[in-house]
């Protein structure tokens, strides 16, 4: 068979004598194909590595950021409650200072009273001395 014949049934000899199913003059463009979807295949499998270490280092930091929002709702509770005892014991304090402040008001007034019963009385036992 003459090689027009066998060209047309998709047999061709390359360079070597070997026969190919493609045209030789076509055969770079298949070996670029097969390099670049290897290079493609490599990249994919390279960016998969990377996107997978990337979701492990999110999935590490989401752990982290999670003891840490929990660390400060403790935190901010904590707080709160500070700040609640703090305005109960000040309301508690002032409560005392009110107290006390009325029992002074009430002990001067009867200071006062007893001084003044005592002068009367002393004014009494003047009159009542000097009678004799």
């Amino acid at each position: 068979m003459s090689d027009a014949n066998l060209n047309r049934s998709g047999l061709y000899f390359d360079d070597q004598n070997k026969i190919r199913i493609f045209d030789p003059k076509l055969s770079h463009y298949a070996a670029n194909l097969i390099n670049e979807c290897s290079e493609f295949i490599n990249n994919t499998t390279e960016f998969k590595s990377v996107v997978h270490d990337y979701v492990k280092l999110v999935d590490t930091l989401k752990e982290k950021v999670g003891k840490e929002k929990i660390k400060a709702l403790g935190s901010r509770n904590s707080l709160k409650s500070a700040t609640q005892k703090k305005e109960s014991d000040r309301k508690h304090l002032i409560s005392l200072i009110d107290e006390k402040k009325h029992e002074l008001s009430r002990l001067t007034t009867l200071e006062q009273s007893l001084a003044r019963e005592g002068a009367e009385q002393k004014d009494l036992m003047e009159k009542l001395t000097s009678y004799r």
